[in-house]
């Protein structure tokens, strides 16, 4: 995960120079793909310095997280993630507390962009994966109660 802090996606520059660096660093350590994302302070995708961290991961793949989630306009952003090149959005949906709430827009997208893996992510467990999985027709989910 290259996040300089919790809290919102809005970066300054100091701590996106800190997300280059941190890029650099999982390059080194011959890491294979990158969890990030970056958004302006209007809530839309940050165009610009997405592209620069995506040249710099290159050849790891980049994965967008669940900053996607706070986008005004989820399907356009989704379609800008694809015009940048990222196969992987880790998302609850949208605007929802959990995938599990957001279930109904995460099937909607897996439809509506079978060019993007939809990794579904937030309040995912063990007891309810699967039937997620199967609703949503996921290839992929994420869980910190998995197992």
């Amino acid at each position: 995960m290259i996040r300089p802090r919790g809290g919102d996606f809005v970066y300054t520059a100091e701590e996106f120079e800190i997300m280059i660096e941190d890029i650099k660093i999982c390059k080194q350590l011959q890491v294979k793909e990158i969890v990030t994302g970056i958004l302006t302070t209007d809530s839309e995708i940050d165009i610009e310095r997405m592209k620069i961290l995506i040249e710099i991961a290159s050849p790891m793949q980049v994965i967008f997280h669940m900053a996607i989630d706070d986008c005004h306009n989820y399907h356009q952003s989704l379609q800008q993630l694809i015009n940048l090149g990222i196969k992987r959005v880790l998302t609850k949906g949208g605007k929802y507390k959990s995938a599990l709430e957001g279930k109904d827009s995460i099937k909607q997208i897996v439809e509506l962009f079978p060019q993007l893996t939809i990794l579904a992510g937030s309040g995912i467990t063990k007891d309810n994966y699967i039937s997620l999985v199967q609703y949503c027709n996921l290839k992929e989910v994420h869980g910190t109660k998995i197992v």
